[in-house]
């Protein structure tokens, strides 16, 4: 093997363990931002302080589980999956989108809780960007994410 095969090799080498270090530090980062729950806080904080707000009515709850992937330990995951309607200059749409539907928790009494108090107030808080009606989201009781679900709902459900 002559030195330039030897130097490209060992560029080589050291670039592709460069990006496999990057990937997981991406997927950990990733997975860490995402078991916190900042995302779904900053994404829908930002979005419902500048979008109109409308009431939006629950027409049914299910549970979704996703079962665990990378290992035995890992836990699975609780989604909700929420029909959620409501009405904008005399025609009704879908709102499929939440802190709830698009982030998950590991707590199935948590999913099953608030698909109780979802079901029993049947109204939620709808968020539409005023420009165009595009991914609009709905919010319940102003809660982001999992962690702000109100605890005082769920003594009582």
């Amino acid at each position: 093997m002559d030195l330039t095969n030897l130097l490209f090799t060992a560029l080589f080498c050291i670039i592709m363990g460069h990006i496999i270090y990057k990937i997981f530090k991406l997927k950990k980062t990733i997975h860490t931002l995402l078991r916190e729950g900042v995302p779904a806080e900053t994404y829908f904080s930002d979005k419902s302080f500048a979008w109109n707000r409308t009431a939006g009515k629950v027409n049914a709850v299910l549970i979704e589980y996703i079962p665990p992937f990378t290992s035995p330990q890992s836990r699975g995951r609780y989604y909700l999956k929420v029909d959620v309607t409501f009405e904008l200059n005399g025609a009704t749409y879908s709102c499929p989108n939440s802190p709830f539907t698009l982030f998950p928790t590991e707590q199935k009494s948590q999913a099953e809780c608030l698909q109780k108090m979802l079901l029993k107030d049947a109204l939620v808080d709808v968020y539409t960007d005023p420009e165009q009606l595009k991914d609009p989201f709905f919010l319940y009781k102003g809660a982001r994410s999992w962690k702000e679900i109100p605890q005082v709902d769920l003594e009582f459900v």
